[in-house]
C-alpha cells in the first residue's frame, strides 16, 4: 500500500513538473522563438495524455471550471466578438485568441491535476526552480551575443528589435530573468545554504542584474535600479533592526550589494578613464569576434536607457564619447582600424612615401590579420566608408598603401561599391612592390548607398597562415560631392538604425562653402587607368586643401543625407533570410490569412507624429487612441467598442503603411477602442479582483505578486489585451486558480 501510494505521489509530480515546464516554455516564448517547438510537442502530448488519463474527471470538472474563472470567460467572449465584428482578419488578434484557449487550457488541466495546496506548493517550487534555470540560460547566451564570443543566428535570442516572428519584444523577453533574480533572492529568504551557495546564488544575482541592464531595456532599466535601491535601504534598514528574517535575508545580500557597487565604479572609470585601444584590447582578450558590431549593439543598449536622462544627446555623440574615439585619418588606432589583429607603424618609410600626409600612422596587416573564406579564398576587408546618397552626388574614396616585396597575396584592392557601375575596384599594382601607391575609386550615386573598403586576399588558401609579406594602408578618405558642387567628408562618421528609426548623426564638413571653390580632378595615372574597373575618367577625382571641422545635422528618417557604419561589410557571405519560414506558421496561413483591405478613418484627427522625446511615443499613442474614441467613435461604438479596425489606423498614421497594424500600447487604452465603456468597466473589475486575490493570498504566495506587479508594469506600456502577452495572461489568471483551490480545501475540511 505505501508503495502504491509513493507510486502515484511520484506519478503526480512528475506530471506536475512536465506541466510546469510547458507552462514556461509558453510564456518564455518572447525570449526565443526556437521556444514553441518544445512546448508544442510537450503541449500536445499532455493533451493526448490528460485525454486518456483523466477521462472520467474532464466532463465533472469542466463545469466548476466556467463558474470559478466567468470573468475571464467574458473577456475572452469579449475579444472573439470583438475580432468576429471587425471589417477585417487581424491575424495578430487571431494568434492572441489561440494563445488565450491555451493559457485556459492549462488552468483546466491544473485543476484536475492539482488537487491540493500540498501538490500547488510542489507546482510552485518547480516553477521557480525551472524559471531560475532559465533565468541562468537566457543571461548567458545573452552575454554570448551581446560581445558576439560565438556568432548566434538571429533567431536563438530576442535581439533587440521589437516585432516580427525573429525578433521578439525585447522588454517582455528580460521577464524572465527578473522572475529568476527574484526567485533567487526568495529562495535565499526562505532556506538555509551552506557559504559556496550563497555565493553562487550572488553571482547568479550579479549576472542577471548586468543581463537586464545591458538588454536596452528602459523598463528593464528603472526596475533593477528600483530593486537595487530597495535592496540596499532594506540592508541598511536590517542593520537597525533585531528580526530575524530581516537579519538572515539581507546578511545573505551582502556580497551582491557590494559587487553592484564595485561594479558600478569599475565600469565608470572603464569607460571614462580608459582609451580607445585599451577598450580594444579588453574585448580581443574576452573572445570578441566582432570589435565593432559589439561596440555598437553595445552603444544601442545603452543609447536608449541615457537618453531618459538626458534627451539633448544624439547617439553618435553617445557613441564617440562612450568608446573615447577621437577620430583621425592619420592614426589607425583611432576610429577605422578594423577589426583585425593589426600592428600600428610610425614612421612610415619606403619609395613614394612623400604621397602620403605628413604624420600619418599605417596600419599594418600580415597574416595575424582577421580572415574569411568564401569559394576556397581568403580574404580580409577593412570598411572605409558607407553612405546613403542621391542620384545627384558622387562619391570619391582614397587611400594610400604599401605592400612589402615578400608579400605572396593575390590582391589589394580600394572597391566601392552600390554606385551607377555597381562595382569599382581599383588594384594595388602588385608589379610595384614596396612603393606607396595611390588607391582611388570615384562613381556616379544611383540614389542608393555607396560603400568602399580596403580589401586583401590570397587565393586557393582557407586561411592567411601561408601569407608572407604584409600590407600597410594610411590615411583613409571617403567623400561625397554634392550637386551643388559642396563636398563631404565622411570618413569620420557613424551611422546606426535603431529600431527603424534613424538617428542624429555627425559628420565632418569643410571649414570653408567649397560650392565656391573649383575642384579640379587629378590626372590619374596611365597603369591605373588600365586596371580592372577602375571606373571612368571623369569620376576617378581627388580633392585637396579642404579642412574638416565637426558640426551636428538633424534629419528625420524621410531625409537621411548621409551615414557611415563602422561594420564589417562582407560581399561574400550570405546574408540571412529573414523572411517568415516558421513552418507552424506557414501551416496556419494555409487555413486562416490576413485581410489587407484597409478601412480608413473618417474624423479629422491631429497628433503630432513626429520624434518628441520630452513627450515620448506611447504618450502620442494614447492621445491617438483618445482622439479615436472621442472623434470617430459614436455613441453606440463608444459604449461597446468599434472593433479591431484601429490597428491599421495606428499603422497607417504612425508609420505611412496601410495594411501593417499598431495599436495603442497600453492595455486599458485597446480594450476601450475595441470593446468600449462597457468592456472598460468588466477588464477594471477583472483587474480589481486580481489585485484582490493577490492581496487575500499574499502571506503564501507574496513572489508570485511579485511576478505578478513586474509584468503588469512591462504590459502597462505595451499590451494590447487583458492577457497580452500570454506571460501576463498567465498571471493574471493564476490568483483565479489559487482562490478556487482555496475554496476545495475549505470546502473538504468543512466536511
Amino acid at each position: 500500500m505505501k508503495l502504491l501510494n509513493s507510486l502515484t505521489v511520484s506519478k503526480s509530480r512528475i506530471e506536475i513538473f512536465i506541466l510546469t515546464l510547458t507552462i514556461i516554455l509558453f510564456i518564455s516564448r518572447m525570449v526565443s522563438p526556437l521556444l514553441k517547438y518544445p512546448f508544442f510537442l510537450l503541449y500536445f502530448s499532455i493533451i493526448v495524455c490528460v485525454a486518456i488519463v483523466y477521462k472520467g474527471k474532464i466532463i465533472n470538472t469542466l463545469g466548476k471550471f466556467v463558474k470559478n474563472y466567468t470573468l475571464i470567460g467574458i473577456l475572452f467572449l469579449i475579444l472573439i466578438l470583438a475580432f468576429s465584428f471587425s471589417n477585417k482578419v487581424y491575424l495578430s488578434i487571431f494568434k492572441d485568441l489561440v494563445s488565450i484557449f491555451v493559457l485556459l487550457s492549462f488552468y483546466f488541466i491544473l485543476t484536475i491535476i492539482v488537487q491540493s495546496k500540498k501538490e500547488f506548493s510542489y507546482f510552485f517550487d518547480s516553477f521557480l526552480n525551472i524559471i531560475v534555470l532559465f533565468g541562468i540560460l537566457i543571461s548567458i547566451l545573452g552575454f554570448i551575443d551581446l560581445f558576439n564570443i560565438i556568432p548566434l543566428p538571429k533567431y536563438v535570442l530576442s535581439d533587440g528589435i521589437p516585432g516580427g516572428s525573429f525578433f521578439p519584444d525585447y522588454n517582455f523577453a528580460l521577464l524572465p530573468v527578473f522572475y529568476a533574480f527574484i526567485s533567487v533572492i526568495y529562495l535565499m529568504s526562505v532556506k538555509d545554504y551552506s557559504t559556496r551557495y550563497k555565493i553562487f546564488f550572488n553571482i547568479l544575482l550579479i549576472v542577471f542584474s548586468v543581463h537586464i541592464i545591458f538588454s536596452g531595456s528602459k523598463r528593464g532599466l528603472i526596475l533593477m535600479v528600483f530593486i537595487i535601491l530597495i535592496l540596499a535601504a532594506l540592508k541598511i534598514f536590517s542593520l537597525f533592526n533585531r528580526k530575524l528574517f530581516f537579519k538572515k535575508t539581507f546578511s545573505n545580500l551582502s556580497f551582491y550589494l557590494i559587487s553592484v557597487f564595485f561594479i558600478s565604479i569599475s565600469f565608470y572609470l572603464f569607460i571614462s578613464y580608459s582609451s580607445f585601444i585599451y577598450k580594444n584590447k579588453f574585448f580581443e582578450k574576452i573572445g570578441t569576434e566582432n570589435i565593432i558590431a559589439t561596440k555598437k549593439k553595445i552603444s544601442s543598449k545603452l543609447y536608449r536607457c541615457v537618453s531618459i536622462l538626458d534627451n539633448k544627446i544624439d547617439f553618435v555623440g553617445f557613441y564617440e564619447k562612450f568608446w573615447s574615439i577621437e577620430y583621425d585619418p592619420r592614426d589607425p588606432d583611432k576610429g577605422w582600424c578594423g577589426l583585425g589583429i593589426h600592428k600600428t607603424v610610425f614612421p612610415i618609410t619606403g619609395k613614394n612615401v612623400e604621397i602620403v600626409p605628413k604624420g600619418s600612422k599605417g596600419m599594418l596587416m600580415d597574416s595575424t590579420f582577421k580572415g574569411d573564406t568564401w569559394d576556397r579564398d581568403v580574404y580580409s576587408i577593412t570598411l572605409l566608408g558607407v553612405s546613403e546618397t542621391e542620384k545627384s552626388d558622387s562619391v570619391n574614396t582614397s587611400i594610400y598603401s604599401y605592400v612589402s616585396g615578400d608579400f605572396t597575396g593575390s590582391f589589394v584592392a580600394l572597391v566601392l561599391l552600390y554606385t551607377k557601375s555597381k562595382e569599382v575596384n581599383f588594384y594595388y599594382d602588385l608589379d610595384k612592390k614596396e612603393t606607396w601607391q595611390k588607391l582611388i575609386a570615384s562613381d556616379l550615386c544611383v540614389g542608393e548607398e555607396a560603400k568602399a573598403f580596403l580589401y586583401f586576399g590570397k587565393k586557393g588558401e582557407t586561411d592567411f597562415s601561408k601569407l608572407n609579406g604584409h600590407v600597410i594602408i594610411a590615411f583613409p578618405q571617403f567623400q561625397i560631392l554634392k550637386s551643388n558642387k559642396s563636398a563631404i567628408s565622411y570618413y569620420n562618421s557613424i551611422s546606426y538604425n535603431l529600431n527603424g528609426n534613424s538617428l542624429k548623426q555627425k559628420y565632418f564638413q569643410p571649414d570653408k562653402d567649397v560650392s565656391k571653390v573649383k575642384l579640379k580632378p587629378q590626372i590619374v595615372l596611365k597603369e591605373n587607368l588600365s586596371q580592372k574597373n577602375p571606373g571612368s575618367k571623369e569620376n576617378l577625382l581627388s580633392y585637396k586643401g579642404i579642412n574638416s571641422r565637426v558640426v551636428n545635422i538633424d534629419y528625420n528618417k524621410s531625409n537621411i543625407k548621409s551615414s557611415f557604419g563602422f561594420s564589417v561589410l562582407s560581399l561574400f557571405t550570405s546574408i540571412i533570410n529573414t523572411k517568415d519560414n516558421d513552418p507552424i506558421r506557414n501551416f496556419v496561413a494555409k487555413f486562416i490569412s490576413e485581410d489587407t483591405t484597409y478601412h480608413g478613418f473618417s474624423a479629422k484627427i491631429v497628433v503630432e507624429t513626429t520624434s518628441n522625446k520630452s513627450i515620448g511615443e506611447r504618450i502620442l499613442r494614447w492621445q491617438f487612441a483618445w482622439q479615436i474614441f472621442d472623434k470617430e467613435y459614436n455613441w453606440i461604438q463608444k459604449l461597446f467598442g468599434g472593433g479591431f479596425n484601429f490597428l491599421n489606423w495606428y499603422s497607417y498614421y504612425f508609420y505611412g503603411s496601410k495594411y501593417n497594424t499598431d495599436y495603442p500600447h497600453n492595455p486599458f487604452l485597446s480594450i476601450l477602442l475595441y470593446s468600449g465603456i462597457f468592456g472598460l468597466i468588466i477588464y477594471i473589475i477583472f483587474i480589481i479582483k486580481v489585485f484582490y486575490y493577490y492581496i487575500k493570498y499574499f502571506k503564501e504566495y507574496k513572489i508570485l505578486f511579485i511576478f505578478f506587479l513586474i509584468t503588469f508594469f512591462f504590459s502597462f506600456f505595451s499590451a494590447g489585451s487583458p492577457f497580452d502577452p500570454p506571460i501576463m495572461g498567465f498571471f493574471a489568471i493564476l490568483p483565479f486558480f489559487i482562490h478556487s483551490l482555496s475554496d476545495k480545501e475549505n470546502q473538504y475540511k468543512l466536511r
